[in-house]
């Protein structure tokens, strides 16, 4: 995958296939200052119903809302995807942002690999499973057919914006899944902060501080 280093504030990958900063910051933020004209939002539809007011400043044009489920995680559902970006006019200059988990990750990252051969893409990741694991490494694999994960490549975002926001609207299972699959980095890696996340487990679920 490639080695981390710390600058400005921002984890840098330094991958084969290209390097990635990975930004602790506020998506309004970053949204606000990307070039709107040459910018589509590929969002979630259930963070694009909670975060609507986040989005005012994009036409609707540049807004595709997807239901993104392990079921539309397939080649046929990314076609349809494609179909939607060409109605768009999108060109090779435009870049795509995907908001939302793993799933819209792999959907954004493989069709924009693939469209005139490639095109820049953002990722904001809205799951603490999607914050701790899938937005590091590039990769991008979907269903076909009744195959599972057969197609993708590596194809890193040029950014990824870390904001916790979006982790007070989660339900407490999908905060014990991202802390379990950070239970599995930390104790392979045996981090010192393993033994911080058994002691205060029932304080990061429920989000108390």
């Amino acid at each position: 995958m490639g080695d981390f280093q710390l600058s400005n504030g921002c984890f840098e990958v330094k991958s084969t296939f290209g390097n990635y900063l990975v930004d602790f910051s506020s998506h309004k933020e970053f949204l606000d200052n990307t070039n709107h004209a040459k910018t589509i939002l590929v969002i979630d539809k259930t963070i694009y119903k909670s975060y609507q007011s986040s989005f005012t400043n994009f036409l609707q044009k540049n807004i595709l809302v997807i239901d993104s489920s392990e079921k539309s995680k397939s080649f046929e559902y990314a076609t349809t995807i494609l179909n939607e970006l060409l109605k768009k006019k999108i060109k090779k200059d435009y870049t795509l942002i995907a908001i939302g988990g793993g799933t819209l990750q792999d959907l954004t990252a493989f069709t924009a690999s693939i469209i005139y051969r490639g095109i820049k893409w953002n990722f904001i990741p809205t799951t603490l499973l999607a914050q701790c694991d899938s937005c590091i490494g590039s990769k991008t694999s979907i269903n076909f057919q009744s195959y599972k994960n057969v197609l993708g490549n590596f194809y890193p975002p040029k950014k990824v914006i870390i904001d916790v926001e979006f982790l007070e609207s989660l339900p407490s299972s999908e905060i014990k899944s991202g802390i379990g699959e950070m239970i599995h980095y930390f104790y392979f890696e045996k981090n010192i902060f393993l033994k911080e996340i058994f002691a205060n487990y029932d304080k990061l679920v429920t989000r108390k501080k």
